[in-house]
Parts: C-alpha cells; sequence; structure tokens
C-alpha cells in the first residue's frame, strides 16, 4: 500500500508538470524562438559550463569525503563516493517532493551495505547538507553584492534567515549532547524504515566530533568552491545565449530554480520551475523565451546528467554489494 501511494504520488505529481509545461510552451513563451535562440547559442561558453560542472562534482564529493577523516583513517575513495553522491542526485530528481525515501537515505543504505558504519556515515551526510548549503548560500551572497548595488529584499532576506540558521546549527552540532536530543526522533524514523540499528549515544558523538574537527571548516571552504563553480555555471550558459544579460540574473535564477524544484510536485519540479522561472526573471527585464532556452540548456546538467549517471552508479553499486 505505501509503494501504491508513492507510486500516486509521483503519477500526480508528474501530471501537474507536464500541464505546466504545457502551459509555459503555449502561453508564455514561443517554442520557435526558443529553439532560434538556442542555435545562436556560444558553444564555447557552454563548454565551459560543462567545466563548471566537472569543478561542481570534484569539489563536493572531497568535501564530503574531508568530513569522513575525523572519524576514519581510511575514508571512501572518490570514486566510491562519486557513486553514492549521483545514487543520491538520481533519487530526488526521480521522485520530488512526493518522495517517501529521500535520496540521502538511499545513499546512506548503500554505504551502509558496502560495509562502512552507519555511526561513521551519517554524520558525513548531515556535514554535507548543512556545510553544502551553507556554502552555497555564502556564494549566492558574494555574487549578488558583486553584481548590484542593491540587492532584492527577497533575497536578502534568504540569506539573512539562512546563512545564520545553518551556521548556528553546525556550532550546535559541536556539542555531543545537542546532538543527540537532535536525532531522537528524526533518526528512529528513518533508520527503521531502512532497517538499521544504531547507538544514538555513539552516533551524536560522532557527529559532534565531524563538526568540532578542523574538517568542517576545510570542507565548508571546498563546497563553497564547489557551489561557485555550479553558479558560474549558470552564469556561462546564460552568457551563451543572451551576451547583454543582468550581472544579477543568473544569480537570482539559480535561488528561484532550487526553491521552486524543491517546493514542485513533479519530478525534478519539471515545469513548475519553467513557469515561475520565466515569470519571476521578468522583473529584471529578461525576455521569456531566452530564459527558457538557459534553462533547457540548464536541465542537461541538472537533471538529465543525475539521471543517467545516477541509472549507472545505481548498477554499480548494486554489483558490489
Amino acid at each position: 500500500m505505501p509503494r501504491t501511494a508513492t507510486l500516486l504520488k509521483i503519477t500526480a505529481g508528474t501530471a501537474v508538470g507536464a500541464a505546466a509545461l504545457y502551459v509555459t510552451y503555449t502561453y508564455l513563451v514561443s517554442a520557435s524562438t526558443v529553439l532560434k535562440t538556442l542555435e545562436k547559442a556560444n558553444p564555447f561558453l557552454v563548454l565551459a559550463a560543462t567545466a563548471c560542472e566537472a569543478a561542481w562534482y570534484a569539489a563536493c564529493i572531497t568535501g564530503w569525503r574531508q568530513t569522513f577523516t575525523p572519524l576514519t583513517p581510511n575514508p571512501p575513495g572518490h570514486g566510491t563516493l562519486f557513486a553514492l553522491y549521483n545514487v543520491k542526485l538520481a533519487v530526488n530528481q526521480a521522485a520530488g517532493p512526493a518522495r517517501t525515501v529521500s535520496g540521502d537515505a538511499v545513499r546512506l543504505y548503500y554505504a551502509v551495505q558496502l560495509g562502512y558504519p552507519v555511526t561513521t556515515v551519517t554524520p558525513t551526510i548531515v556535514a554535507d547538507l548543512i556545510l553544502g548549503n551553507l556554502g552555497y548560500l555564502t556564494v549566492i551572497a558574494i555574487a549578488m553584492t558583486l553584481a548590484a548595488d542593491e540587492i532584492p529584499w527577497e533575497m536578502a532576506l534568504i540569506n539573512a534567515l539562512g546563512f545564520p540558521a545553518l551556521a548556528f546549527l553546525w556550532y550546535t552540532l559541536t556539542r555531543e549532547e545537542l546532538c543527540e536530543e537532535a536525532f531522537e526522533k528524526p533518526l528512529e524514523t528513518l533508520l527503521s524504515k531502512l532497517g538499521v540499528e544504531v547507538n544514538l549515544h555513539g552516533l551524536a558523538g560522532s557527529t559532534s566530533e565531524v563538526f568540532g574537527s578542523r574538517s568542517a571548516p576545510k570542507a565548508y571552504l571546498l563546497y563553497t568552491g564547489g557551489w561557485a563553480a555550479r553558479v558560474l555555471r549558470l552564469y556561462a550558459l546564460t552568457y551563451a545565449v543572451w551576451p547583454d544579460a543582468n550581472p544579477l540574473l543568473p544569480a537570482v535564477m539559480s535561488v528561484v530554480i532550487r526553491g521552486s524544484a524543491a517546493l514542485a510536485p513533479s519530478p525534478a519540479g519539471l515545469g513548475i520551475v519553467e513557469g515561475i522561472t520565466v515569470e519571476a526573471m521578468k522583473t529584471l527585464g529578461a525576455p521569456a523565451s531566452t530564459v527558457a532556452a538557459i534553462l533547457i540548456l540548464d536541465r542537461v546538467y541538472a537533471t538529465l546528467i543525475p539521471a543517467v549517471m545516477g541509472g549507472l552508479c545505481l548498477w554499480y553499486l548494486q554489483r558490489r554489494i
């Protein structure tokens, strides 16, 4: 029954996304103009975007590996972490918010199946989430500060709320007793779904060790560098199709894409992201068809590549366990 309910949610979300995509390309943009814009895209900037995406992968995976070092002298290799990271991305893209088990739970499951202790892997995944998002907000704040004299109040509010909240959470997780309180309820639920037993006291201790170590700031810097590369990817794609774009546009677009994808019921936010982003970018003077062309190029990196790589990595991990 739970599987049926999940399948129904995903099906309904896909239908909503398809309807939103139809509305976007029927009433908001001209499909022929989008295609003409794509034909004129600068191939060298598209290649630069590919290099930026590779740099994002390398920095984030190295940052995640860095969080293992306080807990084990032999952290997983880059290849294993690359496979786990891609499976996480693919699961998150495939099911959208309708999913009942997140990509992070799936990468935890496979890491444990590969023989890594849950008390080692779980704190690193928590660190990956917190330090990674903190790095992203840092990059967006820098990009908007450099790109505009006046930062949009919505973007300033996101950073004003998000950055200190994550920084405080980082500080909180350096204290073992607070870790145990924070983990007790959500982890019991998650681990019971995965059929994994764990000592919460030991888990809290290893988590505080990760966040209180010198590796945490190093990982944060790596994540910040990685997200800088990924935001630069969007800059490259934007200028590939619109050389005269407002320098603030890619930074704002990045926040809108991430936010709408997180809230959309459709897999990967398909349709919902396109409609919301096209409308939102009008406030910065961006032509609807140009924004749609940028989004199509962005989909290759944000949706298509993770889906293909995730499928291959899932096959690879299944053969290893």
